[in-house]
């Protein structure tokens, strides 16, 4: 979840221009009077968190000992820093850059949210492996419900699509397939993201930008990457700078009247739209 960059800048009047490969995010510097200005355009369709770890020499900060910003989404020319000369003569930056996507700043989030099943409706689905699961679950607040491949699976939240891989068709039981999970991720507004994976090749229906509704159809389930099985594995989740913690959550049941935790083993119904 986490990208890292490194950009070394020695110069009085460079203009530099910064492109990160996965992330639809470049910084970018533009000289003025005795120092420069560091600034982003953030494309992505949430907040990007930028960590600037700085080097200077003969120069400060106009932001002091401010290290880490927020860059909104959808967002071109945002300024981060400014730096200043301190004294005639030469100066000069350098920079470590990490990224990451989210709010680093936002630390709470909707505790009260009932969340609808990812199912279709009026079928049972069992969670083969739940929240903390002695399997891959392991530290992880995840659920795994068993499904057949090509399986329609909703929203449980509505949000902002901001990624999209649906083109492997490989998996097997061994964390060595990680790298070929399909996956759908979505932004909430209250700064969570929801996370579906193992989706079956193309299988999803909704692409990076859209929004989506709670209970929407978003995609088909599969067995690719990481998976000893066909299921739909499903994680909330909170993400900062550096780290990430995922979250148990209630999700309504049966006619949506009662919201609760889900169970390993169990079976599950959703009968409301």
């Amino acid at each position: 979840m986490n990208n890292i960059r490194i950009i070394l800048l020695f110069t009085l009047s460079l203009l530099s221009n910064v492109a990160f490969s996965q992330f639809e995010l470049k910084i970018y510097t533009e000289k003025i009077e005795n120092g420069y200005k560091i600034l982003a355009n953030n494309d992505e369709f949430c907040p990007v968190s930028i960590k600037l770890d700085l080097t200077l020499k003969n120069m400060t900060s106009l932001q002091g000992s401010k290290n880490i910003f927020v860059i909104p989404p959808r967002t071109k020319g945002y300024l981060i820093i400014v730096l200043k000369s301190k004294k005639r003569g030469k100066y000069s930056y350098s920079y470590k850059t990490r990224y990451n996507y989210g709010n680093h700043l936002k630390k709470e989030y909707d505790k009260n949210y009932s969340y609808y099943l990812p199912l279709p409706i009026d079928k049972k689905f069992k969670i083969s492996q739940g929240y903390n699961g002695a399997r891959t679950h392991k530290d992880i607040n995840a659920l795994d419900f068993s499904m057949s491949v090509g399986t329609n699976i909703y929203a449980i939240r509505g949000g902002t699509v901001i990624k999209v891989i649906e083109n492997n068709n490989k998996g097997c039981p061994d964390e060595i397939c990680a790298r070929y999970n399909n996956k759908i991720l979505i932004y909430h507004e209250d700064g969570t993201f929801a996370s579906y994976l193992h989706l079956i090749q193309d299988g999803a229906i909704v692409k990076k930008g859209d929004v989506v509704e709670k209970g929407q159809l978003i995609g088909k389930s599969g067995n690719t990457g990481w998976s000893s099985g066909p299921h739909l594995h499903v994680e909330v989740y909170q993400q900062w700078m550096e780290t990430s913690t995922s979250l148990k959550t209630k999700f309504k049941i049966n006619d949506g009247q009662k919201s609760e935790i889900l169970k390993e083993n169990s079976k599950y119904k959703r009968n409301y739209r």
